[in-house]
């Protein structure tokens, strides 16, 4: 049976993939460090929340949900190719930058 993902603002997505094709175009669509709208923002922010139990993480208190480029460095020295990702913004400033695809795979029922 495809699993499914249903987001905060009670919209269902089935099979995972169509949430993935979703975000993804969402974010593509997104200038870069913008602000994302409702009910985007809260759906985005509660699948970080989600995501982070599901795989024992700590999450981090989100204030807003953004668009930046990844271009952290990985194990091993290597840097990620530059790609647009999400990122929570902190009440301090600091962004956190997670996978969707990940997370939506990691919460998907």
């Amino acid at each position: 049976m495809a699993k499914r993902v249903i987001v905060l603002s009670g919209r269902e997505f089935k099979p995972v993939t169509s949430a993935k094709a979703y975000f993804s175009g969402l974010r593509e669509r997104t200038p870069l460090k913008s602000p994302l709208g409702e009910p985007e923002r809260s759906d985005i922010i509660d699948i970080y929340q989600r995501y982070c139990r599901a795989t024992g993480q700590t999450a981090e208190v989100a204030a807003d949900v953004t668009v930046v480029m990844d271009e952290k460095q990985r194990p091993g020295g290597n840097y990620a190719q530059a790609v647009k990702a999400y990122a929570v913004l902190t009440p301090t400033g600091a962004l956190i930058l997670f996978s969707m695809d990940k997370a939506l795979k990691a919460i998907a029922e």
